[in-house]
């Protein structure tokens, strides 16, 4: 009887502790291959190499905001005359006012159950990007409840794992013109 309520605690303990301490330590571990590249922890990869278009940024509506986002490439973004390389670009919608919410270089990633996550930081500004993986692509979100923290959600195909690997989403990768010369 002894025995039997020491292999329950046993059992109960080991429990705890896998939950609470083992699970969560596999979250930890996210090796950057790039500013929009990252493997997870399991090998599996997220690369957004393939959206990369600095003159046509991704760009979410807040209010009276306009937030630019590329993911590999920074983007324009002076604001009182000085020069930035940000990642995330907060501008007034008439265009007068622009603010770097995250420069290109400050990007780190960590990763919950699948879902990566870029951290971009500028001076007193900070950027979340949560990257969800989806079948079609969008871009939402803006400032918070806190004062120069943004948060936001990018949608896409290239946020699954393994889901683009350098190609753009929904290329078939079918024969292309010279394939079929060749064969005919």
């Amino acid at each position: 009887m002894v025995l039997q309520k020491y292999i329950v605690l046993a059992l109960f303990l080991f429990n705890c502790l896998d939950s609470k301490f083992l699970n969560k330590s596999k979250y930890l571990n996210i090796i950057p291959l790039s500013t929009c590249k990252a493997q997870l922890n399991d090998g599996r990869i997220i690369d957004l190499t393939s959206l990369d278009d600095p003159q046509h940024p991704r760009v979410a509506v807040d209010g009276d905001y306009n937030y630019k986002f590329n993911p590999c490439s920074p983007i324009p973004c002076e604001g009182g005359g000085i020069p930035a390389s940000a990642a995330v670009c907060q501008e007034s919608s008439d265009g007068i006012f622009k603010f770097n919410c995250g420069d290109q270089s400050s990007v780190s990633f960590s990763e919950d159950s699948g879902t990566l996550t870029m951290n971009f930081a500028a001076s007193e500004r900070h950027s979340t990007i949560k990257c969800i993986c989806s079948k079609t692509e969008s871009f939402s979100g803006g400032e918070n409840s806190l004062l120069s923290n943004y948060e936001f959600v990018f949608n896409s195909p290239c946020c699954c794992p393994d889901g683009c690997s350098g190609n753009k989403p929904g290329k078939s990768g079918g024969l292309s013109f010279g394939s079929i010369l060749l064969i005919m």
